[in-house]
């Protein structure tokens, strides 16, 4: 994910549930019809400062979230919230691992 502006920071969330099977967990980094998510979407966004997205994966939902306070030296302060929830809340959820990445572009 990255903002519209030159100064952005670039951020990437993984996630991986964990499998009843042995072999390799199913990663996923981002998010395409092929996935056979039942959901992928901007709540609301401005480009540039603000953003809430929610994707729904087979057991649970992610909403992540990013707000960006302009000014300083170096463009701005960000903050982010990741929560992960049920899908169903009365049902069980297997364990999940996620992974948050930032990269700063100069």
């Amino acid at each position: 994910m990255k903002t519209r502006s030159i100064q952005s920071a670039v951020v990437g969330l993984m996630w991986s549930t964990q499998s009843t099977v042995q072999g390799l967990p199913n990663i996923r980094h981002w998010c395409n019809q092929e996935d056979k998510l039942p959901r992928y979407t901007w709540l609301a966004h401005d480009g540039t400062h603000f953003g809430e997205q929610e994707i729904m994966d087979q057991t649970f939902i992610l909403r992540t979230g990013f707000v960006k306070r302009s000014g300083g030296e170096h463009g701005g302060d960000w903050t982010a919230s990741i929560r992960a929830l049920p899908y169903v809340s009365h049902c069980y959820v297997p364990k999940n691992g996620l992974f948050l990445f930032v990269e700063q572009k100069n």
